[in-house]
């Protein structure tokens, strides 16, 4: 009764909210704008969250009442080829943020990512937000410093991990591709598409993830949330998903992660959403039907 209570108060004083989406023309960001009324976007273009200044200065004449981030480098490899762009973007930003909402007195939405664990492919268990983070790489460990900052400088603040997002608007961070359109783009280029199988992800479409976060802020119960989609599979598993779904023929091989001397990966980040269902929601459909549902209504 008390979480119905809270949705409904959101509902009936949305038209007073003032929302700020940074990373807006992001995958996630993008839909976020869809679903959340009075929101507006910001791009890199409009505010460096690395520059404490230009963040408060910003923020403080706007005066909103809810900020959302969802910019931040998000490439894996990009991360390891530029550690410090990534703690400046994932690390810094996200304290300037935190630091400019916690004046504001205002929640803060934080998104971070899976990365923050690296389990060994044989691990069948997904983590939970009980569990110990322990990154592996670069865009982990500095998304895992951000969310630290946010929790110690935010009281009220949302940190959701998310896992292999795909959607309408591609990751801006991919040049305007996910996994799913440069699948569908490998097929008709080439005879064999090999995909890794021993890396294991929750697959996760971002229309569902920003209903469900729209859902979140309307509970007021502030902490760390995961939002995957529910289960989990290989890329292999994903990529041969998606040529069933859409009735394709091709040949998919199986393949063995070779990272490079360079490059570390984390080959088991599945999510279980333990979190948003003791908050009283719904829990987010199993990636499986959550991809049908996308490839019917969304990919061309």
């Amino acid at each position: 009764m008390w979480v119905a209570a809270q949705e409904r108060s959101w509902k009936e004083q949305k038209v007073h909210h003032k929302v700020v989406v940074l990373g807006a023309n992001g995958l996630v960001g993008s839909e976020l704008l869809k679903n959340l009324p009075n929101s507006r976007g910001l791009l890199h273009s409009d505010l460096r969250i690395e520059d404490f200044d230009q963040t408060r200065e910003l923020l403080l004449r706007i005066r909103p009442d809810l900020i959302i981030n969802t910019a931040g480098l998000n490439n894996t490899d990009a991360c390891e080829q530029m550690p410090e762009q990534s703690f400046k973007s994932n690390c810094l930003g996200a304290k300037n943020l935190a630091v400019t909402a916690g004046e504001l007195d205002i929640p803060l939405v934080q998104f971070s990512t899976d990365y923050v664990f690296g389990g060994k492919s044989d691990r069948k268990t997904p983590y939970g937000e009980e569990d110990l983070p322990h990154p592996v790489n670069v865009c982990g460990i500095s998304k895992l410093a951000g969310e630290h900052f946010v929790a110690s400088y935010c009281p009220r603040h949302y940190i959701i991990r998310i896992s292999a997002v795909y959607g309408p608007g591609g990751s801006r961070a991919k040049g305007g591709r996910d996994f799913i359109k440069t699948i569908l783009r490998l097929c008709k280029e080439k005879e064999v598409i090999r995909v890794v199988d021993d890396q294991f992800v929750s697959p996760t479409c971002a229309i569902d993830l920003a209903k469900k976060v729209k859902e979140l802020v309307g509970t007021g119960r502030y902490g760390t949330y995961h939002m995957g989609g529910s289960g989990v599979c290989s890329w292999y598993e994903f990529a041969t998903a998606i040529f069933e779904i859409r009735g394709i023929s091709a040949q998919v091989s199986a393949v063995k992660t070779d990272p490079g001397p360079s490059l570390r990966r984390a080959f088991y980040t599945g999510l279980r959403n333990r979190g948003i269902v003791d908050a009283g929601l719904k829990d987010l459909d199993h990636w499986r039907v959550c991809l049908e549902r996308y490839l019917r209504d969304y990919e061309e």
